[in-house]
C-alpha cells in the first residue's frame, strides 16, 4: 500500500475512476481490494483464475477438491453474474458505467471538457486458461481442427466484441474524442 497505484493519482485530480475485470492485485486484507486502491466502483473478481460461467476457482488438494465463488459488485458477493460469460458481465457494466458517467458527470457530452474526466480500468479474463467460449463464438473457426485453438480463437472473437460495444459507445456519444485506449496483454502471446 505504499506504492500509488494510477487509480489513486486519476482520483485524486477528479477523475471519476471505475474498474471492472479482473483484479489480481491480492486481498489477504481489505486495504488491497480495488475500492482502497482508487476506484470508486468495482465490478468483477478478485482472483487470479476462474470459470467464465460459475465464477468459482477449483482446484484439487490432495484428494480434496475446493470451489470458491469470486465475482463482486462493489465489495458485496454478487450472485446474479452466475451462469453468464465473463466477457459479456465486463462489455455490459463498462457501456453502463459510460451512460451513467453521460447522465450524472456531463453537462454536454458533445462538447470536448463538458464531462468530468474518468478513469476505467478494464482488465477482461480473456485470453487466459480456463479455455471457455461460448459456442457461438468457436463455431466462427470450423477449419480450425484443434478443439482448444478453435475454442482459443472465438476467446479472443468475444473479447474483441466487447472492446468493441465500449468503444462504439464511446464514439456514439462523442466521448471517444477525448479519450486514451491502452491495449495490453496478459502473459504474453
Amino acid at each position: 500500500t505504499n506504492f500509488t497505484l494510477m487509480s489513486e493519482y486519476f482520483r485524486d485530480i477528479g477523475y471519476k475512476t471505475h474498474m471492472v475485470g479482473k483484479w489480481h492485485l491480492g486481498f489477504c486484507h481489505e486495504d488491497y481490494l480495488p475500492l482502497k486502491r482508487g476506484f470508486e466502483t468495482f465490478y468483477g473478481f478478485y482472483i487470479g483464475v476462474e470459470d467464465y460461467y460459475d465464477h468459482c476457482y477449483h482446484a484439487t488438494f490432495g484428494d480434496t477438491g475446493v470451489h470458491g465463488y469470486d465475482f463482486r459488485d462493489q465489495d458485496e458477493i454478487d450472485v446474479t453474474a452466475l451462469g453468464t460469460y465473463s466477457t459479456k458481465l465486463f462489455a455490459d457494466r463498462a457501456v453502463k458505467i459510460i451512460d451513467d458517467h453521460i447522465a450524472t458527470h456531463c453537462n454536454d457530452y458533445s462538447i470536448i471538457g463538458a464531462c468530468y474526466p474518468m478513469f476505467m480500468f478494464l482488465p477482461f479474463q480473456s485470453v487466459h486458461y480456463p479455455i471457455e467460449v461460448p459456442k457461438e463464438y468457436s463455431d466462427l473457426y470450423p477449419n480450425i481442427k484443434k478443439e482448444s485453438r478453435r475454442l482459443f480463437s472465438g476467446m479472443v472473437s468475444a473479447m474483441d466484441d466487447a472492446i468493441g460495444m465500449v468503444v462504439n459507445r464511446l464514439n456514439s456519444t462523442a466521448l471517444l474524442d477525448n479519450t486514451i485506449i491502452v491495449f495490453l496483454s496478459d502473459n504474453g502471446a
